[in-house]
């Protein structure tokens, strides 16, 4: 799993508040949650998991910030796929427009 461990459709994002971080000139600070945090998909960011404590939580590399972030929860990491990668993308995907009546 360590040689590929997902599929290449695939990669993982963190929520880090970057702008609330700019304040910690350092290159490496611990994870904070910020109000909003998970409302704005600004926020998500694609990230590297370097490795996971015994008590869950996540130490990030962000390669484009040049941060790394530790104390991460499992809530503030995801998997994303890439753009037009999802299999609503593929060539002859079914797709038909769901009916709801009004009365409902």
């Amino acid at each position: 799993q360590e040689d590929h461990p997902y599929p290449e459709d695939v990669f993982i994002s963190c929520y880090v508040d970057f702008e609330a971080a700019e304040r910690y000139s350092r290159s490496i600070y611990k994870w904070i949650e910020t109000e909003g945090l998970f409302d704005r998909q600004t926020n998500s960011h694609p990230c590297e998991i370097i490795s996971r404590d015994a008590l869950g939580f996540y130490t990030a590399k962000f390669e484009f910030f040049r941060k790394i972030v530790y104390g991460l929860p499992r809530k503030a990491v995801e998997f994303s796929h890439y753009p037009y990668a999802s299999d609503q993308f593929l060539p002859y995907a079914f797709r038909h427009e769901m009916e709801i009546p009004d009365e409902m």
